[in-house]
Formats: structure tokens, C-alpha cells, sequence
């Protein structure tokens, strides 16, 4: 049964802290990316506030502080697909990333995961978006994903899941990405319930993930439910900080599905759902930051609303970024009070 949500002001802070999660924590790890923890500690000690990479940084050198990457870019795609065409759709979702990809030259760049580099190239000499994911496997179905767990705030976990497929199908259709992206967008919307638990929106994921990971081509991978399990277990006792090397170690902290997002959602989890302490931890931690510290706060976001945000730091992203996310998650709220 769908579940009732009450689409009140409660729900609308809920939803802007979860793009405003996502943006934050981009921004926030985007200097770390790519750098080992030792490395993150060499070069900026502690990161508690938004800093501007090295120029040394071999994706991020020339970005000011501030700047959001793809992770952020390509969830606003999903938001412009929902509040554009009215609907999610493995065709709209297609033609979206091509365009980002095509207007900024990014196939002569690093920026581009593996999985998303192989299926734009298919994807533009006209191959069917049903069939040009079946090999993607990263956590770039999952980085962008936050969306549909907002639309699907007052649906079945199932229609959430069907939903996640139709939209990873063009870039990451496997099974192994699909569970991480349906633990993303449940994870998401069991954060937006006013009686949500950090121990809830854990078991939300668990079950979403073991739902998609059935979908799409099956290779051979770990099992994103059962790591995700396991990163609860790693956390248990920990300080915040603790747990956030413990996961590096024993989780992953990496582009693969199955390492990045059960690392995320023990993050939030070792954050206690504080977006700013779990974004913290994240972009110390090294590693993915920036798409993990994206994923991450954007639960945490979500359980906590935007008002956890320092407004100096949720002010310089949007303005750097030009984003404009009070106006994006009021016509969310409006598109998921219709979504049924």
C-alpha cells in the first residue's frame, strides 16, 4: 500500500535539504576526490569547511571553491526530466546525458566514469537506450539518483524501483548498480518520513537494494544489500571518525557500486543523519568524495531539511553553481502530491 505522506511545509524542508545534500556534499569532497586519506591530511589537515582543490588536482584543478561536479549536474538532469517531460523515462534520461555530454566535450575528459563514457558512445551513434547500460556497474546511477526517491515519497518501494531501472536503464542497467541506485532513492524517501530513524532508512536501502538487484544484467558481483548490512555492523561502537576508516578499509571507498554506496549509507548512519557531520567524515575519508559525500547528504538531508545547512556554505554552492534548489523542491513536492 502506498504509503501517507503529508505534503506540508515539514515535507518541502525535507526535500530542499536533500538537493541541497547533494550539492554540499559534492562541493565539499570535489577537492579530496581521488586522494587517499593520507594524502587529504597532508595537503589540507582537517577539512570542516568548503575549500578550493590544489591545482595540482588531475579532474578538479581549475574549479573554484564551491563547485559542484557531476554527481550534482546529472541529478538536476533527473530533476529536468521529471518537471519537464512529467515523467521518468529511459529515452529522456538518454537524451539528457547526451546533451551535458555533447555541450561540455566531456568524452575528451576524465570526468566521465567508465560506465557512463562506454554508453554515451553507443548512446550517440544511435543505439537503443534499453540496451547501452547492460554493462555499467559504477555508482553513477547511484550519484544521480536522489530524485526518484523524492517523486516516490508516497509510493510503493516497488513502483520506486521500477522507476530507478527506467532511469539507470541507458548507463548503468546491471544488477549490481541497480540495488545501489534503489538503495539511494529508498534510503531517500524513507529519510523524508517526519518518523523516519537513522536504523530505518538503513533498512529501507537493505530492502530496495535486495529488490533491484534482480533487474538488469546480472554479472558477477557482491551483494550490495548484504555490504550494506555489513557496513552497520563495521560502525557499530565507533566514534564518527572511527567507523569513517573502518568503512575506507573494509567497504571501500571506490567507484564500484558495491564498494561506494554501502559505504555511504554507513556514513550517514555514523553521522547519527547529521548532513554536515556526515559530509565531513566523508570528504576526509578520501576516496570517491565527492560522489559519496553527494550521496550521503543527500539522505542525510532529506532526514534532517535544509535548515541544517550553514547558510553561508548552502548560499556560496548555489551561487557559484547557479542552482536555484528552494524552487526545484517545491515542484518536486507538487509532482509527488500528483505521482500516484
Amino acid at each position: 500500500m502506498p504509503t501517507r505522506v503529508d505534503f506540508d511545509d515539514r515535507l518541502l524542508a525535507r526535500i530542499h535539504g536533500c538537493l541541497a545534500g547533494v550539492a554540499v556534499g559534492d562541493a565539499f569532497g570535489m577537492p579530496m576526490a581521488g586522494w587517499t586519506p593520507v594524502e587529504v591530511k597532508s595537503r589540507y589537515g582537517y577539512v570542516n569547511n568548503l575549500i578550493a582543490p590544489a591545482p595540482d588536482h588531475p579532474l578538479h584543478g581549475k574549479l573554484p571553491l564551491g563547485s559542484i561536479t557531476d554527481d550534482t549536474q546529472l541529478t538536476m538532469a533527473i530533476v529536468d526530466m521529471i518537471l519537464v517531460d512529467g515523467a521518468v523515462s529511459r529515452r529522456g534520461m538518454a537524451d539528457r546525458i547526451v546533451k551535458w555530454v555533447t555541450e561540455n566535450n566531456l568524452l575528451e575528459t576524465r570526468i566521465l566514469g567508465p560506465s557512463t563514457k562506454a554508453a554515451v558512445r553507443d548512446l550517440m551513434v544511435g543505439h537503443d537506450p534499453s540496451e547501452t547500460g547492460r554493462l555499467g556497474t559504477t555508482n553513477g546511477g547511484a550519484m544521480k539518483i536522489s530524485p526518484i526517491g523524492i517523486i516516490n515519497v508516497a509510493r510503493p518501494m516497488a513502483k520506486l524501483v521500477d522507476d530507478v531501472e527506467e532511469t539507470c536503464m541507458p548507463t548503468h542497467c546491471t544488477g549490481v548498480a541497480l540495488a545501489a541506485s534503489a538503495a539511494v532513492a529508498a534510503a531517500v524517501s524513507e529519510a523524508l518520513r517526519v518518523d523516519s530513524t537513522t536504523n530505518s532508512v538503513v533498512a529501507a536501502s537493505r530492502r530496495a537494494a535486495k529488490l533491484g538487484e534482480v533487474r538488469g544484467a546480472q554479472l558477477a558481483y557482491p551483494s550490495v544489500e548484504k555490504r550494506i548490512a555489513m557496513a552497520a555492523r563495521l560502525i557499530r561502537g565507533k566514534t564518527p571518525e572511527k567507523a569513517a576508516a573502518a568503512l575506507y578499509d573494509q567497504i571501500g571507498a571506490d567507484i564500484s557500486s558495491s564498494d561506494a554506496i554501502p559505504t555511504a549509507i554507513g556514513l550517514f548512519a555514523a553521522g547519527g543523519g547529521d548532513p554536515m557531520k556526515t559530509i565531513t567524515l566523508t570528504a576526509n575519508m578520501g576516496g570517491d568524495t565527492d560522489t559519496i559525500g553527494a550521496m550521503a547528504g543527500g539522505i542525510a538531508g532529506a532526514y534532517t531539511g535544509v535548515d541544517a545547512f550553514p547558510r553561508h556554505i548552502l548560499d556560496t554552492v548555489e551561487r557559484v553553481n547557479h542552482l536555484d534548489l528552494a524552487d526545484k523542491s517545491r515542484l518536486l513536492m507538487e509532482f509527488a502530491r500528483r505521482y500516484r
